[in-house]
C-alpha cells in the first residue's frame, strides 16, 4: 500500500508509521545478527531472576559497523520514507496540536518523537565513532521538547494509580537515547530530568533505571571535562553491558570509552 502525500486522520499516519517503524527496528537487528534463543539460554542461570541481562553486541547502537553499500544504501531509503512520512504527516499535526483533544495531541506527539528516533538509529547503526551523533542535535532538541509536552498528559491519566505501567512504547526509550547520545548538556540534562520525573515504565522500558542508567554515562563524560566544553571522542562513553533488576531495584553497567591509551572500562553497581 503506497503512502498518501498528505495524511487526513491520525489512525492512517499511526498505521503507516507502525509499517515503517517495524521495519526499521528489524533491519537494525538484523544487522547486529543476535541470536535471541541462545541469550534466553544463557539468562537460566543469571542470579537475578527475572532480570534483563545484555553485553555490548546485543545493544542496539553499541556495536556499531560501517556495513556494505547495498545494506547502507537499504538504510537510506528507509531514512527517505521516514522524511516522507514526516511531510505527509505536517499539516495534519498542525492541526491536532491546535485542538483541545489532550489525548490526540499526546498521541501525534509520541510519533513525531518515535519518527526522529527512528531516524537517528538507522543512521546509527552505520557509525564507527560517538562524535557522529552530534549531526543530530536539532533531533534531540525535538525529542525532548515533544516529550516535554507529552509527560504532563501520560502522567495525568494514572492518578496516582500503581503500578505505573504502559505495554505501548512512548517516550522513556527515546529520552534514553538523548540521555546517552547527546552531548549538548543542556538538552542531555533535560532528557534526564524528564526520566527521573516520569517514574514509569513502557514496555521493558523502566524509566527510573534508565535515569540512573544516562546519568552514570553522562558523570564519566564529562569527568574532568570543563562545563559547557565540548566532549571529546575518547571521552564518550558507550553502555557494553546492563543486568537491570527491577524487583531489588539495583542495576550492574558497564562501558567503555576508547581513548587513545586504548579502550578504557567502567563497572558500577547502582542501587535506587
Amino acid at each position: 500500500q503506497s503512502m498518501p502525500r498528505e495524511f487526513t486522520s491520525l489512525s492512517q499516519a499511526r498505521q503507516f508509521w507502525q509499517l515503517i517503524m517495524n521495519r526499521n527496528y528489524h533491519f537494525c537487528k538484523s544487522i547486529q545478527q543476535t541470536d535471541m534463543v541462545k541469550l534466553k539460554e544463557e539468562r537460566k542461570d543469571s542470579e537475578w531472576e527475572g532480570s534483563v541481562d545484555m553485553k555490548h553486541t546485543e545493544l542496539l547502537l553499541s556495536d556499531a559497523q560501517d556495513g556494505p553499500w547495498p545494506l547502507r544504501e537499504e538504510h537510506l531509503r528507509y531514512r527517505g520514507d521516514i522524511f516522507r512520512w514526516m511531510t505527509a504527516f505536517a499539516n495534519l499535526y498542525e492541526k491536532i496540536a491546535a485542538s483541545d483533544n489532550e489525548r490526540e495531541r499526546a498521541c501525534a506527539g509520541i510519533l513525531q518523537v518515535q519518527a526522529r528516533v527512528s531516524n537517528i538509529m538507522l543512521a546509527g547503526t552505520f557509525f564507527t565513532t560517538e562524535c557522529e551523533y552530534d549531526i543530530f542535535l536539532p533531533e534531540f532538541n525535538d525529542v525532548v521538547n515533544f516529550s516535554e509536552s507529552i509527560l504532563p498528559y501520560i502522567q495525568s491519566t494514572y492518578n496516582g494509580t500503581a503500578p505505573r505501567f504502559n505495554v505501548d512504547i512512548g517516550i522513556v526509550a527515546a529520552l534514553f537515547l538523548v540521555g546517552s547520545r547527546c552531548r549538548d548538556d543542556a538538552i542531555r540534562q533535560r532528557a534526564i530530568d524528564m526520566l527521573f520525573a516520569a517514574n514509569y515504565r513502557e514496555g521493558i522500558w523502566d524509566a527510573l533505571a534508565v535515569a540512573h542508567v544516562a546519568r552514570w554515562l553522562r558523570s564519566l563524560e564529562v569527568k574532568d571535562v570543563e562545563p559547557g566544553r565540548w566532549i571529546p571522542e575518547e571521552k564518550r562513553a558507550v553502555l557494553s553491558a546492563i543486568n537491570i533488576d527491577l524487583y531489588r531495584k539495583k542495576e550492574v553497567l558497564g562501558a567503555v570509552q576508547k581513548t587513545k591509551d586504548g579502550v578504557v572500562e567502567s563497572k558500577t553497581l547502582i542501587t535506587w
